[in-house]
């Protein structure tokens, strides 16, 4: 059976220089078209990268971040599921999930619930620390008695 490559494509051995097979310019070429379609997909995306301005190491908020091939952050407007849509609106299917998430998916409703829930009880709590603090400043002798 015969291959549908023809000899003049076959990796010869005597190419030392190839990435699995390919030439690494061909590749370079690939990940500049790549890089070019990513950036015409994404403006707000890249209008809203600080780059060295980053309040983040190296940009990113996670080091191995920076080991995506991407020519800038994904900015995440919203996630569900496995699907994440970024802030231009392309939508994409999660394959790198963290370990909850791929467990539950992102924002699974009774955990986006729960955490709703929680944070309206730790609101109240905390306008009463508010309180606290404030009546303390003006009074310090005297804060305990305000307490709500």
């Amino acid at each position: 059976m015969s291959s549908p490559m023809s000899a003049a494509t076959t990796p010869q051995p005597s190419d030392k220089n190839l990435v699995a097979g390919i030439r690494p310019d061909r590749l370079a070429a690939l990940a500049a078209r790549a890089a070019d379609d990513y950036r015409a997909a994404r403006p707000r995306c890249f209008a809203a990268d600080l780059g060295a301005g980053s309040p983040f190491l190296d940009a990113v908020p996670m080091h191995w971040m920076r080991d995506w091939p991407m020519p800038v952050p994904m900015l995440v407007a919203e996630a569900t599921g496995a699907t994440l849509t970024d802030i231009d609106g392309n939508r994409l299917d999660d394959f790198c999930l963290g370990d909850t998430g791929s467990m539950f998916g992102h924002s699974p409703a009774p955990v986006a619930e729960a955490i709703r829930a929680q944070a309206a009880r730790r609101a109240k709590r905390l306008a009463s620390v508010a309180v606290v603090a404030i009546c303390h400043l003006k009074s310090p002798k005297t804060w305990e008695s305000r307490l709500p």
